[in-house]
């Protein structure tokens, strides 16, 4: 849309100001609003902001950055999510000389792709959104005692979902499925497979129009890995394929070809090198444990989901959908660090030419744990400290980061493990305050 055209129709809408949206190293969505007057400029000059303010942006001593808004983001929202007509842009970050700002998430994930396919390739991603839905002011109240799939046409989950799924689709989102989940007030969302870019963006939106209609009907949506001790957690499955044209390069003939092994095999050596992004708190850990339909085992098999990736079941009517399901990430990680880790971790499977181990078809969930060690079978980190650990053994967390980013944000994650060990939680009150 020209920037006319989109000024044209904001005023129509009585719309002065434009907001300009982009996420912190974090996954965080940081605003500003800019009078659409400077629309024109802003897209050669950008718009100046600090960025030493950012969390994993930049030092006191280098602090400015400009932002540019990327048109094809633009944005309409009706007073339905916000209390007023808004429009919205999400933005590309640029350092004062206009060189691509290496601590911009979007540009991290637009040069990782750029790197590893030709411009006739793409990746595709699909994305299962999930969260709870809490009472506002009233921390973690829930508010029905539902399970998977059940119906819930008469109770006050219905409407508010209803009016997300019709907001994100008037916004050009497309929304395949919306349902309860398996846990007490627990829902998720799913946005129809796209370009990866693509995905990323809507899910930065879908989070934060979620948690905006939501609260309108005094409802906390929350997206926080682990909120309900003894329930399933919250994830953001990844359904992932690379075309190249129109055709599915990890389709063979009602399975995955070799391209899609390799694929596969590339993010389970990786697996456990990346996941301080793809699961990047403390929380996120409570999560990945035995019982709960989170992924726990290294492994991969057709229609398992008690392993880390999933190839769904044969669709004869769709052979193109053909992909890969990987199971772990969860909600609380910055998309596009998270998409462009476990593509770059599934390239260099296809790069090396690597075999796939052998699927496994059972529930490994049955199995004990010495059962499990007898088997080879190895676990993701079963902690933010262990993730650390892992990723700094490694280097392609590094690579992918570039190596200031990579500084910030492990120094980021290691202050978020101090913090976590040093604090004196409910649960060793409970257990020693009247032992000792």
């Amino acid at each position: 849309m020209e920037p006319m055209t989109i000024v044209s129709k904001a005023r129509e809408m009585g719309i002065n100001f434009g907001n300009i949206w982009f996420i912190d190293i974090a996954g965080k969505i940081k605003t500003f609003a800019f009078s659409l007057d400077k629309l024109e400029a802003s897209l050669d000059e950008g718009l100046g902001f600090d960025g030493s303010s950012v969390t994993g942006f930049q030092d006191i001593t280098e602090s400015d950055l400009v932002i540019k808004p990327d048109l094809n983001t633009a944005l309409f929202l009706g007073e339905e999510v916000f209390g007023m007509p808004s429009l919205v842009f999400l933005g590309n970050i640029f350092t004062p000389d206009y060189q691509v700002f290496e601590g911009d998430s979007r540009a991290i994930l637009r040069r990782t792709v750029e790197e590893n396919l030709s411009p006739s390739q793409r990746l595709n991603i699909g994305a299962e959104l999930e969260f709870f839905f809490f009472r506002a002011n009233k921390p973690r109240e829930i508010i029905d005692k539902g399970s998977y799939f059940d119906m819930i046409i008469f109770d006050e989950a219905t409407k508010i979902l209803n009016e997300i799924a019709n907001t994100l689709i008037k916004l050009g989102i497309d929304t395949e499925y919306y349902h309860h989940e398996v846990a007490d007030s627990q829902f998720e969302v799913d946005l129809q497979y796209s370009d990866a870019h693509l995905i990323a963006d809507r899910v930065i939106i879908a989070r934060a129009i979620i948690k905006k209609i939501a609260a309108k009907y005094g409802i906390y949506a929350s997206f926080m890995p682990k909120p309900l001790f003894k329930k399933a957690g919250n994830g953001l499955h990844t359904h992932m394929s690379v075309f190249d044209g129109d055709r599915n390069l990890m389709a063979a003939e009602k399975d995955l070809s070799d391209f899609g092994k390799s694929f596969l095999t590339g993010i389970i050596d990786h697996i456990k090198e990346i996941a301080l992004l793809t699961n990047p708190t403390v929380n996120s850990y409570k999560r990945l444990v035995p019982g709960y339909e989170a992924p726990v085992y290294v492994a991969w098999g057709h229609n398992n989901r008690s392993t880390l990736i999933r190839v769904p079941q044969f669709n004869a009517k769709k052979p193109k959908s053909i992909r890969i399901e990987v199971r772990n990430p969860d909600p609380s990680c910055n998309p596009y660090l998270a998409y462009a880790a476990l593509f770059k971790a599934g390239m260099s499977g296809v790069k090396a030419g690597l075999k796939a181990p052998a699927p496994i078809e059972f529930n490994i969930f049955d199995l004990t744990q010495k059962d499990v060690l007898r088997q080879g079978i190895d676990t993701l980190p079963d902690s933010l400290e262990s993730a650390l650990n892992k990723t700094k053994s490694g280097t392609m967390v590094k690579e992918l980061l570039g190596a200031p980013l990579y500084k910030r944000y492990i120094a980021l994650k290691e202050d978020e493990w101090k913090r976590f060990s040093n604090n004196v939680t409910q649960w060793e009150i409970d257990e020693y305050y009247y032992e000792f």
